[in-house]
């Protein structure tokens, strides 16, 4: 609960934010109709520093879950597969985009998110958690 009084201290306006040890670009939450409680986020995350960080959870100050998950076809059949760890090697990224990985956010309410962004977080082994705003794409 501290974490969500403190989230208006700590996140950056709506959009990218860059730190010097990790970066995420073009974050964005895929807008549903009302009555919908489930959607995703897209993001790229880039490690800046010397050494691979491990994403182990994910967390939406809107929505009651978010995890990573990889939308996958296998014999023609598509389906999600979580990902329970998320590695981002030094000095590479991972993109986060429809039809691929993802974060899936689940029990949300779309009436009740704030200026039209929402409140992200990855959890990063052994490192203080990596919190941003995505706005939320109108399409």
């Amino acid at each position: 609960m501290l974490l969500l009084l403190l989230l208006p201290v700590v996140f950056i306006a709506c959009g990218e934010i860059n730190l010097e040890k990790y970066s995420v670009e073009e974050p964005w939450v895929r807008s549903m109709p009302p009555g919908s409680k489930m959607t995703a986020a897209y993001f790229t995350v880039t490690n800046n520093s010397d050494e691979a960080i491990r994403i182990i959870g994910a967390g939406a100050a809107e929505f009651s879950s978010a995890t990573l998950h990889e939308s996958v076809v296998t014999d023609g059949v598509a389906s999600m597969v979580e990902i329970p760890v998320l590695t981002v090697l030094a000095g590479e990224s991972v993109s986060l985009e429809p039809g691929g990985k993802h974060m899936m956010l689940k029990g949300g309410r779309f009436e009740e998110i704030p200026k039209d962004c929402c409140a992200l977080r990855l959890e990063i082994e052994d490192q203080q958690p990596l919190l941003f705003y995505a706005p939320l794409n109108k399409h």
